[in-house]
């Protein structure tokens, strides 16, 4: 009995080595077979061991940073540049938890030019990758390197891309930054009826906008309640060549402006408007000459 046991566990034993050799020889053979028919780049964690990023043919990169009023270039400055490593696929692709800092410097002799020499090609970083990003700091209100100083500022731009110096490798990757004080803008609200679909969106045209909604500002600080120039918020102002009384008819800005100026160059407000901003027929109110900051809006239904 124990013989015939021990003949059959043989038996087993050899049958079972033989299935793993030709189970391992297929499996060789299917491994070659989609070697030669599978592009490389499809299977490149596995297929490939990993390589540095090669670097662009012309790798000069050279940052110069302009006045975007005058035109003239920017002494002084500090520059980091990132990898754009974000995409359209979001809803298929998680995005990357951040961007890699490729590169940083300052420059502050006064030459306003930085020269970058260690930049790979973008497609050998991150095949998905939009490009790099340089952000260039030019005071902002912090140090005394440039007057007047500048808010900060970027450019997008791929590696490689169109050669711009007779050379054929200097790369110039011009940055404009808006000089400080910066102009004031206007914050326009739009209040609508979210009800096709209920989404959080204006979806133009189906959902209409809704009037006499009255809108208020907040910042970090709380409640805004005046523009630029201390007036009630969405004070309205006279116009170049209206007669604002006491003081007649104004002139036209020195800077621009659809404001007249009185005689101290200063805007004139038009008497009860101010302090209280509302939807119009269409659901929006523009609340003009705000100055740089990040408010918050709420909107208030009428009784």
């Amino acid at each position: 009995m124990n013989l015939h046991l021990r003949a059959n566990t043989n038996v087993l034993l050899r049958r079972g080595r033989d299935g793993l050799r030709r189970l391992f020889a297929l499996l060789t053979l299917l491994g070659i077979a989609l070697g030669a028919v599978i592009p490389a780049s499809v299977v490149p964690a596995l297929a490939r061991p990993a390589q540095q990023p090669a670097l662009a043919p012309c790798a000069s990169i050279e940052i110069k940073p302009v006045d975007a009023v005058s035109g003239l270039p920017i002494g002084n400055f500090r520059w980091m540049i990132n990898l754009d490593n974000s995409h359209d696929d979001a809803s298929l692709m998680a995005p990357a938890s951040y961007s890699p800092v490729m590169a940083t410097g300052e420059v502050s002799d006064g030459s306003g030019v930085a020269a970058v020499t260690s930049l790979p090609n973008t497609a050998d970083v991150d095949p998905l990758a939009r490009g790099y990003l340089v952000t260039v700091l030019a005071n902002d209100g912090v140090g005394s390197l440039n007057d007047p100083d500048y808010k900060i500022g970027g450019k997008h731009f791929k590696m490689p891309l169109d050669n711009d110096d007779s050379d054929g490798c200097d790369i110039d990757v011009v940055v404009e930054l808006q000089p400080n004080p910066l102009p004031l803008a206007s914050v326009v609200v739009r209040v609508f009826h979210d009800n096709h679909l209920v989404n959080g969106e204006d979806d133009i045209p189906l959902e209409d906008g809704l009037a006499g909604f009255h809108v208020e500002l907040e910042d970090r600080v709380g409640d805004v309640i005046t523009d630029w120039f201390g007036n009630p918020i969405c004070t309205d102002y006279y116009a170049p060549g209206d007669y604002a009384p006491p003081v007649g008819h104004l002139d036209p800005d020195p800077a621009g402006s659809d404001y007249g100026v009185d005689g101290d160059g200063n805007y004139v407000p038009v008497p009860g408007t101010g302090g209280y901003c509302v939807t119009d027929s269409t659901g929006y109110v523009t609340i003009p000459n705000m100055g740089p900051d990040k408010y918050e809006v709420q909107a208030i239904p009428p009784d």
